[in-house]
């Protein structure tokens, strides 16, 4: 019960969006603290899996050798401890087997964050402290919720593929969390968060619901005629910075990176030390100090040693996972997988919980559980939520 408190304040409290809404500092650390608490709990709670343990070991010691040997001067352990919280909040949900109940919880949790974070932006502008929707530097007025667009399509496309996830395992009923999130995608204009959730979705999809292929083809015929409708009424936002091309910046910040990459290839500046580096007039171009590009910022932070170990672990984790027994929709589990690193090319990942979460519902929606728990309920059929009259003679 404890757990499941912790991971919906962590939720609750990354929703509220502090930091910007309230003006508050140093609340950050405060949303990392709960997911890490979260994180915690539910390893207690289930059991850790010495396999998957192993690998993290390594992608953490990957970022500990690059800190440890550096040669960046301004290089920070308090910015480096601050990093690696969000990536061992992550990795101890990852290596964690959960009890049936609690992996459900998280999946079904997890659901609901973008449709929430929409409501709360409503009341944030209704009370004026927020607004709901925002204009890019493209000019195309954007879903923001409480977030901002970028981080609500983040939600939005984990909460979709979590939905179908949970859809194709317990409950169809979780369908309808699937559309809400696609909307929300569509209306916060992110044209990769789109991408992945779509290819996330169609390997659970194509590759899951095996014991009900009605439902299977029902899905995909609906799922083509909400698209036929949806995009022409809803899409223009996602159309506009489609067509558009724009990598909105990125490039000069890519461009600048690749000067420190050069300077320090073998042990890199140390992680969490890449949104340092970004100077003021780079940022009044860009709007940010984000990379937006995940591969070059670990080349960045870790250098070519440290990173070389981190891709290693991480590699030898997907491996793990995918071969696990439990593992139940390897190609569901390899195309969410695959998504997010794609995603990965273009936008920052794992330094949120919003998108890193991708991950966890890859490892959970995709296995049965093998912790202590309840039995399992069987998934809901389309006959349970529609039945059909018996004939009483």
């Amino acid at each position: 019960m404890i757990f499941r408190i912790v991971f919906l304040l962590s939720l609750v409290v990354i929703s509220l969006n502090i930091p910007v809404v309230l003006d508050i500092e140093k609340a950050n650390p405060v949303e990392k603290a709960f997911v890490l608490l979260a994180a915690i709990l539910i390893a207690m709670r289930g059991r850790i899996d010495r396999t998957l343990a192993g690998c993290a070991l390594v992608i953490v010691f990957g970022t500990f050798i690059s800190a440890a040997l550096t040669d960046y001067s301004a290089f920070s352990w308090d910015l480096y401890a601050r990093a690696l919280i969000t990536m061992v909040a992550a990795l101890l949900f990852l290596v964690t087997v959960p009890r049936e109940d609690d992996r459900d919880f998280v999946l079904k949790l997890l659901t609901l964050v973008a449709p929430f974070q929409v409501a709360l932006g409503f009341v944030y502008g209704a009370i004026g402290i927020w607004s709901v929707f925002k204009s890019d530097s493209l000019g195309v007025v954007r879903l923001a919720g409480t977030t901002g667009p970028a981080f609500l399509a983040m939600s939005a496309m984990t909460g979709a593929v979590a939905s179908l996830a949970y859809a194709s395992q317990r409950d169809l009923r979780y369908l309808i969390a699937l559309g809400a999130n696609v909307i929300i995608l569509m209306l916060s204009g992110g044209r990769m968060a789109t991408a992945a959730a779509a290819l996330g979705c169609a390997g659970l999809l194509f590759f899951g619901f095996q014991r009900n292929r009605t439902a299977k083809f029902m899905i995909m015929i609906g799922g083509g005629l909400a698209a036929a409708i949806l995009v022409p009424l809803l899409g223009s936002t996602l159309l506009d910075r489609a067509v558009s091309g724009s990598l909105q910046g990125r490039e000069l910040l890519w461009s600048y990176l690749n000067g420190y990459i050069r300077d320090y290839p073998w042990f890199g500046v140390g992680l969490g030390a890449q949104y340092t580096l970004i100077p003021s007039r780079i940022t009044l171009l860009t709007g940010t100090v984000a990379a937006h590009n995940e591969y070059i910022r670990f080349q960045v932070e870790l250098g070519l040693v440290g990173g070389l170990i981190f891709l290693c672990g991480f590699l030898a984790l997907f491996a793990a996972m995918f071969n696990s027994p439990a593992c139940v929709n390897r190609g569901g589990y390899l195309a969410i997988v695959l998504a997010l690193l794609i995603f990965s090319a273009t936008d920052n990942t794992l330094t949120r919980f919003e998108s890193i979460a991708m991950l966890v519902v890859a490892a959970y929606g995709t296995s049965r559980s093998r912790g202590t728990s309840r039995k399992a309920p069987a998934p809901r059929r389309l006959g349970d939520l529609y039945p059909l009259p018996r004939h009483v003679p």
